[in-house]
């Protein structure tokens, strides 16, 4: 099993869900992928295996998604 951690590009860091699957994590990623369709100032961008970043030109942000392994470690339920 693995986890799936949502890291912002103002240095926080959030675990999305514990247990999850590579099917979970490709569910995620369509999800995403559906709400920014339509929304010329959003966009979902795959970068790697296990690894995909939602961008918007109104945060003036982006948000990394990370399929993690189970055993990565967590301090006060912080990913480190």
């Amino acid at each position: 099993m693995a986890m799936i951690v949502k890291y912002s590009s103002d240095g926080m860091k959030q675990i999305i869900q514990e247990q999850a699957t590579a099917k979970d994590f490709g569910k995620l990623f369509r999800e995403k992928k559906k709400e920014a369709k339509g929304d010329v100032e959003k966009q979902v961008d795959w970068l790697s295996n296990g690894q995909f970043e939602v961008s918007c030109d109104r945060w003036a942000a982006a948000h990394t998604y990370r399929l993690r392994p189970d055993n990565w470690p967590v301090n006060n339920g912080e990913p480190q």
